[in-house]
């Protein structure tokens, strides 16, 4: 009789998930429109939370259609995920997350036209944790 040797199953080991810093830096400071946008975006570029695809493309998008005279950059869920090149679904997640982490703000949610269509949404660059509400 033939005897198979069976090596034990192995199991990578638990990955730990990396506790998020209570403040990913000093406080910025804004000197103009123009810059702030690419500060911003290097800024984002340098978090390791933010590490789907999606969540930097979307960030990248917004920058590129930051608006200087508003402060604002003013996309629907159909153009963001077009231009990041994702699904509706994922640009959503994408928002979700940079919400939840305190790095944009919707300026108009929930806002309607007049003949009751939701507006595009404006999206504010903001940085909470580094003194940029």
């Amino acid at each position: 009789m033939n005897v198979v040797h069976m090596r034990p199953h192995h199991r990578p080991p638990v990955k730990r998930k990396r506790e998020l810093p209570d403040t990913w830096g000093p406080k910025i400071e804004i000197k103009s429109a123009a810059s702030w946008r690419f500060q911003w975006h290097r800024e984002i570029l340098k978090r390791w939370d933010l590490a789907r695809r999606p969540e930097i493309a979307v960030a990248g998008v917004l920058m590129h259609a930051f608006q200087i005279k508003g402060w604002f950059s003013e996309l629907s869920f159909g153009q963001l995920a077009e231009r990041a090149g994702c699904s509706r679904r994922e640009a959503q997640r994408a928002v979700i997350k940079l919400r939840e982490n305190g790095l944009i703000k919707v300026g108009n949610q929930g806002a309607r036209d007049r003949t009751g269509r939701q507006q595009t949404n404006r999206y504010v660059l903001i940085y909470r944790c580094r003194g940029i509400p």
